[in-house]
C-alpha cells in the first residue's frame, strides 16, 4: 500500500458492509433451503417410494395368489366329468392380477436404480457449493468486520480536529510546491 486511499463516501462503504450481510443472510437461507428440498427428495425416494412399491408389490403377490386359487377352485367345481370348464373370467382376472405385479416391479427396481443416481446427484451438489458456504460463512464475515473497522476509522479519522496553525502550514507548504515540468513528447 502506498499509504493513501481516495475515499470518497463513507456512507458509501457502510451501505456496501449492509448490502454484504443482507446478501450472505440470503444466500445462506436460499442454500438451506435448497438442502432441505434435495433431503426432502432423498427421503421420499429412498423411504416413502421404496416402501409404497414394496408394500403395494406383496398385495399384488396376493392378488395373484387369490387368482390363481379361484382359478383352481373353478375347474375343480366341474359338475360334468367330461366338461372341463373354461374358467375364462378367473384366468382374465388372474392375467390382470399377474400384469400389475410385473408393472409394480418394474417400479420398485426403477425406484432401486434411480435411487444411487440421486445420492451422486446429491454428492455432486454439496460438492459444487462447498466453496460458495465457506465463501459465505467465513470470507463475507472478515470482509464485513474489515469494512466496519474501516469506517470506524474513517470516521475517526474525519472528526480529528487540525489546529489552525497546523493548517495554515500544510497549505502553505502546498503552495511552495513547485508544479511538475512536463516532458517532451508526453501527451498533454
Amino acid at each position: 500500500m502506498n499509504g493513501s486511499s481516495n475515499v470518497r463516501s463513507i456512507v458509501a462503504l457502510d451501505r456496501f458492509r449492509a448490502d454484504l450481510v443482507r446478501f450472505a443472510q440470503a444466500s445462506g437461507k436460499t442454500l438451506e433451503e435448497v438442502q432441505a428440498e434435495v433431503n426432502r427428495f432423498l427421503d421420499w425416494l429412498e423411504h416413502e417410494q421404496t416402501g409404497y412399491w414394496k408394500m403395494e408389490l406383496r398385495r399384488c403377490e396376493a392378488k395373484v395368489a387369490e387368482a390363481k386359487v379361484d382359478l383352481l377352485r373353478a375347474r375343480a367345481a366341474t359338475i360334468d366329468p367330461e366338461h372341463t370348464p373354461s374358467c375364462l373370467q378367473e384366468r382374465k382376472v388372474l392375467e390382470a392380477a399377474q400384469r400389475r405385479m410385473v408393472a409394480t416391479e418394474e417400479k420398485l427396481q426403477r425406484v432401486r436404480q434411480w435411487l444411487p443416481h440421486v445420492r451422486q446427484a446429491a454428492d455432486d451438489y454439496r460438492t459444487q457449493i462447498a466453496p460458495l458456504v465457506n465463501t459465505l460463512t467465513c470470507d463475507v464475515p472478515r470482509a464485513v468486520s474489515r469494512l466496519r473497522q474501516l469506517v470506524e476509522r474513517l470516521h475517526e479519522y474525519t472528526s480529528v480536529e487540525v489546529p489552525a496553525m497546523q493548517a495554515r502550514e500544510v497549505v502553505a507548504s502546498m503552495a511552495q510546491v513547485p508544479d511538475r515540468p512536463k516532458t517532451e513528447g508526453a501527451a498533454p
